[in-house]
């Protein structure tokens, strides 16, 4: 039987696609029943796509390799691996996706991670930048990924540092001169070897503005290597650097002390020192990093602990507040249960006009799996600082969340939840 909306002005069914298109996933049968409804809703449903299990991902390489032309109309890929699917699943994926030359925004991830985020995303990567003379890389067949403006690698886990993948010859997303925001998950970061890759090198610095390292085992000295490539980082994040959502100590801790200025130290000597927005819960606090060197930044995030932390317990101490760059507009702190913060220091400095733009300040509780939502303390034991702050302009904002949510950031806009 013919369809019914094939007679249909072709104004009208522009309106119908308009009142739609809030919803993407609910006209796609109806664009399926008039090839005028199809043409206008076409470029919508594949502009954005999204494959979590191994049968949709099979379905879209085979509607591709049939109609070639859909390639060119995606925009935005997610792709999630999955053990069981066969390399002939994932190289007939990866085959569809380098034929996409106007790919803007690319996600992959994997559980478990290791013995796939490796192979693939190499050979993937290898396709995506243009090399001819580099053995590290396989020649491309094409170049598609000079659209390329975001790319996600990895996944969260929760076991221990073991756990990780190798970024090994994926290295070269630091050298991909169009990327704008990279962030990587659950990957083991060694030393950068720039001159294995001469050949793909970008010629000026890159135009990575937003990078996240979230899970990952990096040092500082390697931080200093990717720096050294963008013009200049707006927003860094790094997070998961205490892989017990209890906030207990480990042999593997114990055995990786970094101290965080150390990498604070080194957005001042890159072309970075104008980040505007710092997340960092580098849990080590020996030494408090010098934060109003970074004097664009406009937000920070930091998990704050007692100078002196033992595995037997927290001392009473209360936490010290580093020193803070006048340009800052919030603050956010994370700390674990029980230890105490008070925020008198804070409030003198916003008295004083050291903190002139400060409007908002937030301070998240963080509780393990056996421990109470709520601590000794409460917002109550707070109430001064609240009053003192907001006569100055100032919003403090007291919140309890599990610490698992800080230590493996979720990924809000990922509809998978394996």
């Amino acid at each position: 039987m013919a369809s019914i909306f094939g007679n249909y002005p072709l104004e009208l069914l522009e309106m119908i696609f308009q009142h739609l298109r809030r919803q993407p996933y609910s006209f796609y049968s109806l664009a399926l029943t008039c090839r005028k409804f199809y043409i206008i809703t076409t470029p919508t449903l594949y502009s954005s796509i999204c494959l979590t299990n191994p049968v949709s991902s099979e379905k879209l390489a085979r509607t591709l390799q049939q109609n070639s032309w859909l390639s060119s109309l995606v925009l935005e890929l997610q792709v999630h691996f999955h053990p069981p699917q066969t390399d002939q699943t994932h190289d007939t994926l990866l085959d569809a996706i380098v034929q996409m030359p106007n790919l803007e925004s690319l996600a992959l991830r994997s559980v478990p991670l290791k013995g796939i985020l490796e192979p693939k995303n190499h050979r993937l990567l290898s396709k995506l930048v243009r090399d001819k003379d580099n053995v590290q890389i396989e020649s491309p067949t094409q170049y598609v990924g000079q659209r390329l403006r975001s790319l996600y690698l990895g996944a969260a886990f929760t076991r221990y540092h073991g756990d990780g993948w190798l970024l090994d010859a994926n290295e070269v997303v630091f050298y991909m001169a169009q990327l704008e925001k990279l962030h990587i998950q659950g990957a083991h970061i060694e030393n950068l070897r720039p001159d294995l890759f001469a050949a793909i090198l970008p010629s000026r610095k890159t135009a990575l503005q937003d990078l996240s390292l979230l899970n990952c085992h990096i040092l500082p000295d390697t931080l200093g290597q990717i720096l050294a490539f963008p013009d200049g980082l707006t927003r860094f994040t790094m997070k998961g650097s205490w892989p017990d959502p209890s906030g207990r100590f480990t042999s593997w801790e114990y055995s990786h002390i970094v101290y965080p200025h150390q990498y604070i130290k080194k957005f001042k000597e890159s072309s970075s020192a104008g980040l505007e927005y710092l997340d960092l819960d580098l849990w080590y606090p020996e030494s408090l990093p010098d934060y109003d060197s970074l004097d664009c930044l406009k937000h920070l995030g930091i998990l704050v602990l007692p100078l002196h932390v033992y595995a037997v317990g927290v001392n009473e101490l209360a936490v010290p507040i580093p020193s803070l760059p006048a340009s800052l507009e919030t603050l956010t702190l994370h700390g674990f249960i029980p230890v105490s913060i008070s925020f008198g220091s804070l409030v003198e400095r916003v008295e004083a006009g050291q903190l002139p733009n400060l409007r908002a300040v937030t301070y998240q509780k963080l509780y393990g799996q056996d421990q109470e939502e709520t601590g000794e303390q409460t917002e109550e034991d707070w109430q001064n600082d609240i009053k003192s702050l907001q006569k100055l302009g100032v919003e403090l904002s007291i919140a309890s969340r599990p610490g698992s949510s800080i230590i493996l950031p979720e990924n809000d806009n990922w509809p998978c939840q394996c």
